[in-house]
């Protein structure tokens, strides 16, 4: 008896796993559900306190943005965490506009989302 109340309490620790990580979505699913622009636009816009309105493709993030130093390190953890990318600190000198850090972000999501 005792085994099988084991079995289903790990059973529901995993369901509630699997519902905790499908409330936000990440990697190809955050792809799929709501595009890269609009999930970097969404990071940008909490991490600097920007309207999304500011978010045009060719918006420069340090000088339009006012993005400094800190705010690319948070930008970098915020991507890692609501999109599952890795971006080293490479970014902050590859991405200088929004639109250049969405196409970073794809890159880094493509070889994943083709598996």
């Amino acid at each position: 008896m005792a085994g099988r109340g084991a079995i289903v309490v790990a059973m529901l620790a995993l369901a509630c796993c699997a519902a905790a990580q499908a409330q936000r979505p990440s990697g190809c699913a955050a792809l799929a559900a709501n595009g890269v622009p609009a999930a970097v636009s969404r990071v940008l816009a909490e991490v600097l306190r920007v309207p999304p309105a500011a978010m045009r493709p060719e918006a420069r993030i340090a000088e339009d943005l006012r993005a400094d130093e800190l705010s690319e390190v948070e930008i970098v953890m915020a991507i890692r965490r609501d999109l599952g990318v890795e971006l080293d600190d490479a970014w902050a000198r590859q991405a200088r506009t929004v639109g250049a850090l969405n196409d970073l972000v794809v890159a880094a999501l493509r070889p994943r989302c083709q598996r």
